[in-house]
């Protein structure tokens, strides 16, 4: 019988199938849809994503297709690829989405971090109203505060104040619970943060005070250990900075509330990162 491939020699030809994949469709005749399709039933994850790669380079329903299939991939490079894909094949908000909604939405649960910006940006090329219901009722925190920066980030300028309340009233909410680890806190903190960022009016000053009762007393009495630069580099240890960036975090949403309390937790984390 024969034998076995060895592992290298498996990569090596996983490695030349890719290359081929991508050269035709560069050199010469592009793979048709029929074999993109196909492609996608490979076990190689690095020939699935050389596949919906291609397709996001080809216009027309069937190469659409293939993209949004591939939204359903078990390895999140496909994923990934699928997401941008679409947006290269032209999704837009302008338009009904020709990807399915809900899998595009599903996206933004994927434990990878790179996933989910990309699920999250094809998520806001579709018409909000074929999504927002579905973040609002959202019960996972990962995907939530995702949705919720999907619908900060396309909320109409003019309307921002009243579009973004309802985002604001679930944020606050989240901000109310005490079971939340520091790395969720620092989600929702900056979540907030960038919501905040798209009202250009400001955020309501009825919301703002429920935020300074929410968080004033969450601010820590104790110095945390850490810097600004170990915790931003990587090189300080990730359980320290969990808690200064929590500090930090709180201390800018509390000084946005413009309440004059928040200025001494402000100016005493300042004073810590210096």
């Amino acid at each position: 019988g024969s034998r076995p491939r060895p592992a290298g020699a498996r990569r090596g030809r996983t490695r030349d199938r890719v290359r081929a994949i991508l050269e035709m469709q560069r050199h010469g005749a592009p793979p048709s849809t029929g074999s993109l399709e196909a492609l996608l039933k490979d076990r190689a994850l690095e020939v699935r994503a050389a596949a919906v790669y291609v397709a996001g380079l080809q216009q027309g329903d069937a190469a659409k297709g293939v993209a949004a299939a591939a939204l359903k991939d078990a390895a999140p490079l496909v994923q990934r690829r699928a997401a941008e894909a679409l947006l290269r094949q032209g999704l837009t908000a302008a338009r009904p989405s020709f990807a399915p909604v809900p899998d595009i939405y599903a996206l933004l649960k994927s434990p990878d971090r790179y996933v989910r910006y990309a699920g999250r940006l094809a998520l806001e090329h579709t018409p909000r109203n074929e999504w927002s219901k579905l973040v609002m009722g959202e019960t996972n925190l990962v995907a939530l505060t995702e949705g919720l920066l999907a619908l900060a980030n396309t909320a109409p300028e003019e309307q921002a104040r009243s579009e973004l309340r309802p985002v604001f009233e679930k944020l606050v909410t989240l901000m109310q619970r005490t079971s939340l680890t520091p790395d969720e806190k620092i989600r929702v903190l900056r979540t907030f943060e960038v919501a905040a960022s798209q009202v250009p009016e400001g955020v309501d000053p009825e919301i703002k005070k429920h935020v300074h009762a929410v968080l004033i007393g969450q601010f820590p009495s104790a110095a945390q250990a850490g810097t600004w630069v170990g915790c931003t580099n990587g090189t300080a240890p990730a359980v320290q900075c969990s808690s200064y960036m929590l500090a930090h975090h709180l201390a800018k949403v509390l000084a946005y509330t413009g309440d004059a309390a928040a200025i001494h937790p402000a100016v005493v984390h300042r004073q810590r990162a210096g």
